[in-house]
């Protein structure tokens, strides 16, 4: 199961209602399910977000999703139907996430030489960089950079300096520490 945020059209700037679910909403939602889900059914139902986090919180081994990545730009892609190549399906609709498309030149090529794909990579390690002091940043890496770039666009105030999901990694530190030797099996 994935647990994913109904998100603005990629279009849309500077919105602050609307047909979504604004990510600190949703990192509320995700602290009940960890909640629910610790406590009832974390050996019956899989839930990749919150067991690949998890994991990386219990130092168990690294992120399994690229949300929890380093710089994942140019790593995960999605190729649509008329060959368009874009950095992941959440930036769909987005003409700077546009890579190229491969009717025109080879995917590696396309890699190569995309001036979007070198922009994107910038401003993800930018973004990345601004959250290196918060001190869930080593769990998370940053979180999903869709997630950071829409927080910028839509959320007034937005900092920066957290992926917004410092209270959830905070819960699994606690669920963590207090369930230590059941973790070691």
């Amino acid at each position: 199961m994935a647990l994913l945020n109904v998100i603005p059209d990629n279009s849309q700037e500077h919105v602050e209602t609307g047909n979504y679910l604004p990510y600190a909403k949703f990192v509320e939602f995700l602290r009940e399910v960890f909640a629910l889900w610790w406590q009832e059914f974390r050996d019956s139902v899989s839930i990749r977000e919150l067991e690949s986090l998890f994991s990386k919180v219990a130092a168990r081994r690294g992120p399994t999703i690229c949300e929890f990545a380093s710089n994942c730009m140019g790593k995960y892609l999605t190729i649509e139907p008329n060959g368009d190549v874009l950095a992941c399906d959440k930036y769909l609709g987005d003409p700077a996430l546009l890579f190229g498309n491969l009717l025109t030149e080879n995917l590696s090529q396309l890699l190569v030489h995309s001036s979007n794909l070198t922009q994107a990579r910038r401003a993800v390690s930018l973004s990345k960089a601004g959250m290196h002091e918060c001190s869930y940043f080593r769990y998370c890496n940053g979180g999903c950079p869709h997630d950071a770039r829409l927080n910028e666009l839509h959320v007034r105030n937005w900092e920066g300096n957290c992926c917004g999901l410092s209270e959830l990694m905070r819960d699994m530190e606690l669920v963590s520490q207090q369930n230590q030797p059941a973790l070691r099996t």
